[in-house]
């Protein structure tokens, strides 16, 4: 059993609704206007010219209709956020926010704060009432950079959260 194969409940990934995407490093590059005169097109936020990149934006096109969720894996720098971006700005909640959080910077006592929100004085200083992330991408889309990071105690509540 790979860890990366089972959630930290011990059901496999296979059975959590998800689709893979791998961005391709070499495509992200800035491009000028004169290459988009040259065959580049931009496509969800990214100017592309790679037949990687078409590739990957052919996936995001068929994905960004529905309301799935979406494992995106990739390197550091291959642009996995751009894909989210580019999966949000296609899909079918464009107009409501798109949150950005890098779970390597979670504090572990907090975590369940943080991603899941409290209310005033549930812990000392919680002075005030917090949405945490998922409230507050609620009709739009969470982007979960550095998932792998996430403490294993908290991978099952992300799969049952809603």
């Amino acid at each position: 059993m790979r860890p990366s194969e089972y959630t930290a409940n011990g059901t496999p990934v296979s059975a959590v609704k998800t689709h893979r995407i791998e961005p391709a490093a070499a495509a992200c590059e800035w491009i000028s206007l004169e290459h988009l005169a040259l065959g580049s097109e931009r496509v969800g936020g990214m100017v592309v010219r790679s037949a990687q990149v078409r590739k990957v934006l052919k996936t995001i096109s068929r994905l960004s209709p529905y309301k799935a969720t979406v494992l995106i894996n990739g390197e550091s720098g291959t642009g996995k956020e751009l894909v989210a971006r580019a999966l949000h700005t296609l899909g079918p909640v464009p107009g409501g926010p798109f949150v950005t959080f890098n779970c390597s910077n979670l504090v572990e006592s907090l975590a369940e704060s943080q991603l899941f929100g409290h209310v005033r004085g549930a812990f000392t200083d919680a002075r005030e009432d917090s949405l945490g992330y998922f409230r507050s991408a609620n009709g739009g889309t969470l982007f979960l950079d550095e998932i792998g990071e996430l403490p294993l105690r908290l991978q099952p509540k992300l799969i049952a959260y809603e």
